[in-house]
């Protein structure tokens, strides 16, 4: 018996470019860093600043790792660079350039998107921008939020998370009672800041809710319901953060335990709303139970008899059909009979 050559398989790299293609997407990115560096630095020193939006450090990273897992199939990954990108990039280059002239400052943020898909397209082409275009929408949670719209949620979730808090108080059988937004403990206040109203946990949940929606295996409805569970998870974390130091505050009297507990219970929240929302996703799947799959017809070559060429047909066998214990085929099933002439 002869040996028979095996022929090694070449090597095959993640994605196919080329110098033209690699030249191009350099110069566009240079570009776009260059007329955005304002924006950017503005970004940074924001994340810096306000506790409010300190996760959009993250939000470029959870983006990429977006793309890692949901992955690009192998014939998606050659680039192939459009002409239909930029037109793309000149408008969102000119939104951006036109607000920052009148000021309009979250449309100018805003434009970053537009302008990141359009040297995408221009890069890879419209194949690889199918599989990046969820990264890219992703990063809309790195943009802060509009003055006003930031206002019309922090206000209504800060007066909750006060109502809230005093009536666990209450039910656990403290003299406590909330005038404005602030909780008042056995005639101790403890202020409700704008920092504690939630919206950061809210904005946190909201993009790791949709990370994990955009990366799990599930229908659409278990989908919308995770995304969905993310303003309660938020509300709930939040509230018990401010319940606990408020408990604490009120046993020990401590001003120094009083901080130490803010900022440890603050550290605990992403834990726990992070078990939460894997909870509420095994929930969904023990709710939701998968279809079975249908039945299959496995294909079954036909024998042949020994005398004179009569054949016999056996009958296919369904996965998930029923199986007769002592014939060994479905049951009922008709079996097929045939005899050899004499």
């Amino acid at each position: 018996m002869e040996a028979v050559p095996q022929t090694k398989t070449p090597h095959r790299a993640a994605f196919k470019v080329d110098s033209p293609t690699v030249l191009l997407g350099g110069l566009a990115l240079a570009a776009v860093v260059w007329s955005c560096w304002p924006m950017l630095t503005l970004f940074y020193s924001r994340w810096d600043s306000d506790p409010m939006y300190s996760h959009g450090y993250l939000v470029p990273l959870m983006a990429v790792g977006l793309v890692w897992l949901r992955g690009v199939p192998t014939e998606d990954r050659e680039l192939k660079p459009s002409w239909f990108g930029l037109p793309l990039l000149i408008v969102g280059l000119a939104v951006r350039h036109y607000a920052a002239a009148w000021y309009f400052e979250w449309v100018e943020w805003i434009a970053l998107l537009p302008i990141v898909a359009g040297v995408a397209l221009t890069v890879s082409g419209w194949r690889l921008l199918r599989h990046l275009w969820p990264a890219i929408a992703f990063l809309v949670f790195m943009i802060p939020l509009p003055y006003r719209a930031e206002i019309l949620i922090q206000q209504p979730m800060q007066g909750l998370v006060t109502a809230s808090s005093t009536f666990i108080l209450q039910t656990l059988g403290l003299a406590a009672h909330s005038q404005g937004n602030v909780v008042v403990i056995s005639g101790t206040p403890i202020g409700i800041a704008e920092a504690c109203s939630g919206l950061r946990m809210l904005t946190g949940f909201l993009a790791l809710s949709v990370a994990a929606a955009l990366v799990i295996d599930r229908d659409l409805i278990r989908k919308s319901l995770l995304l969905s569970s993310a303003v309660p998870i938020a509300l709930a974390c939040n509230i018990g953060r401010v319940t606990a130091t408020s408990l604490v505050y009120a046993k020990t009297g401590s001003q120094h335990w009083q901080e130490v507990c803010h900022d440890g219970f603050g550290f605990l929240m992403p834990v726990m709303g992070g078990l939460l929302l894997c909870g509420t996703l095994k929930l969904l799947d023990l709710l939701f139970v998968d279809e079975a799959p249908g039945t299959e017809t496995l294909p079954v070559e036909a024998t042949t008899d020994d005398c004179d060429g009569g054949r016999f047909a056996t009958p296919p066998i369904r996965i998930g059909d029923p199986i007769d214990l002592e014939t060994g085929h479905e049951s009922p099933v008709e079996l097929v009979s045939a005899s050899c002439p004499e």
